[in-house]
């Protein structure tokens, strides 16, 4: 039987019960704590011919309005947040410009020197930060309430010599974002929405999913949810976003793969994650942030979809910007050991460059973010073209091909394990063949019915190795194969065709 990590690092290739704990980061399943206060802030104004006024909150006006009195100081501070929170703030005051930050009940802007605050800037700091954020507005002279701001952002004006007469703050729990999407279905047509992870389409009735909308619903970051579909005789279509089809409708053409995405602030502060029910296949492993899900290149089609939108790295590091969370993960005594100082560049048999990946892992990586990220690099293989003995790698472009063990010693050094070696049995040097990876000293081999995701899978003929693939979990892999024409995909793990009785797992 297998087995799957239970961690809040993986992404892109979610289990069931790595998206539930997911879900339970966002809110959806886990109470708050009893204990917990609610947070306010409140704040004061020294006001033009009348002094420091006394401290308001939550929304209430510091200041004059229809008095022409110009706001000259201000003090914010934070009640009832957690240990560490706190605000910070300055002010653009006449004559000076702005000011320096202050932070939670000091004095910004002036006092006794009859200057006009102009405009005003707050922020957030530390844990309510995560949970909350700022809105507030300015009375201005000659133009009145200004619209509303959020955290960090200028209320007032600079270089028009407007005093600020009044100022309003309040504190907002920040609102977790959905995605509300629907798909059009053989047969039946545009269903209605669903939200939170839901199926859109149908599974066991071999209906194909024609086309896709999908929007954003809630949440208080400023961005768009993007997103595409790979269409039968068509290929991938030009991104769309907030309600708009993805796909056709009227044409009889399916679906073959999805890829969503987050731009803006919402996506520096969140993920959208999703998979496909797919011809053949069933429910496929998770996708998450551009990534495609699907069967392109296959020519199956999609008869299903679920959407979800999880916190920023809570599920997997993102490729190329990811921040690694936790103890740093070392390999066990006896085993390879992994490494974030960078691999040295080679080359096979003379003359093929063997490209180094950048690392997707720093000195702070768990055993579970190597796994993603091992995982995440092979990924980028998907409909890569099969080449043998290629190992040509460049992170921020398609390869011009590779074979299956040049897919996962690349992914092994992206996660910070080098497994080339540089012994009298290679065929070049540094050369890994899958028959060299399986030989490979340092690596742990265990039982086939214990395999987990990340796990490297072979397959064998005549007593030697002939094919390695990534496992994914959920019975899935992920492989360069040259037997089916298009080069890298995701499959299901053959249990046949000389599957060995062991598997290896490079980060035990």
């Amino acid at each position: 039987m297998e087995t799957t990590p239970l961690a809040p690092t993986a992404r892109r290739s979610l289990p069931a019960a790595l998206l539930a704990l997911a879900l339970a980061l966002v809110g959806l399943t886990a109470a708050p704590p009893a204990a917990a206060s609610t947070p306010s802030v409140r704040y004061a104004a020294h006001v033009q011919d009348v002094g420091w006024q006394g401290e308001v909150a939550d929304g209430r006006t510091a200041g004059t309005s229809g008095r022409s009195l110009r706001v000259e100081a201000l003090k914010i501070r934070l009640v009832g947040a957690p240990a560490g929170s706190g605000v910070v703030y300055s002010t653009h005051v006449q004559d000076v410009g702005w000011q320096a930050e202050v932070a939670s009940g000091a004095v910004a802007g002036t006092t006794g020197r009859s200057l006009r605050v102009e405009a005003v800037r707050i922020r957030l700091t530390g844990p309510v930060a995560a949970t909350h954020e700022l809105r507030y507005r300015a009375h201005v002279q000659n133009v009145g309430w200004q619209a509303e701001v959020a955290s960090g952002a200028v209320a007032g004006t600079s270089g028009r010599s407007l005093r600020v007469e009044a100022l309003e703050i309040r504190l907002v729990p920040k609102q977790a974002p959905t995605v509300a999407y629907s798909a059009h279905v053989q047969n039946v047509g545009w269903q209605g929405d669903v939200v939170g992870g839901a199926t859109a389409g149908t599974t066991g009735r071999s209906l194909r999913v024609e086309a896709l909308r999908a929007r954003l619903v809630g949440g208080t970051e400023s961005g768009s949810l993007t997103y595409t579909a790979h269409v039968q005789d068509v290929g991938w279509q030009p991104q769309v976003r907030d309600g708009a089809v993805a796909g056709t409708s009227g044409r009889g053409l399916r679906v073959e793969a999805v890829r969503f995405d987050l731009t803006g602030d919402i996506g520096r502060a969140w993920d959208v994650c999703y998979r496909v029910h797919a011809q053949n296949f069933g429910w496929m492993s998770w996708a998450c942030n551009g990534q495609s899900a699907g069967t392109q290149g296959f020519g199956y089609r999609v008869e299903a979809v679920q959407v979800t939108i999880v916190p920023a790295r809570s599920v997997m590091p993102s490729v190329g910007a990811y921040r690694a969370k936790g103890a740093a993960y070392q390999t066990p005594g006896g085993y390879l050991r992994t490494s974030v100082a960078g691999f040295p560049t080679s080359t096979h048999n003379g003359a093929i460059p063997y490209s180094v990946p950048t690392l997707l892992v720093d000195r702070s990586s768990t055993r579970l973010e190597h796994i993603e990220a091992l995982v995440a690099h092979s990924r980028l293989y998907e409909g890569i073209p099969y080449e043998r003995d290629s190992r040509r790698s460049n992170v921020n472009q398609p390869w011009n091909g590779t074979d299956c063990s040049g897919l996962v010693v690349q992914s092994l050094l992206a996660a910070g394990l080098d497994v080339r070696g540089n012994d009298a049995g290679s065929r070049g040097r540094w050369y890994r063949s899958s028959q060299q990876l399986y030989d490979r000293p340092g690596l742990l081999h265990v039982p086939l019915a214990q395999r987990q995701r990340g796990d490297l899978v072979f397959y064998q003929q005549n007593g030697r190795i002939y094919h390695v693939a990534v496992y994914l979990g959920d019975g899935m892999m992920m492989e360069e194969d040259s037997t089916w024409g298009g080069g890298g995909r995701i499959t299901k793990l053959r249990t046949g065709g000389g599957l060995t009785a062991d598997v290896v797992r490079p980060f035990p």
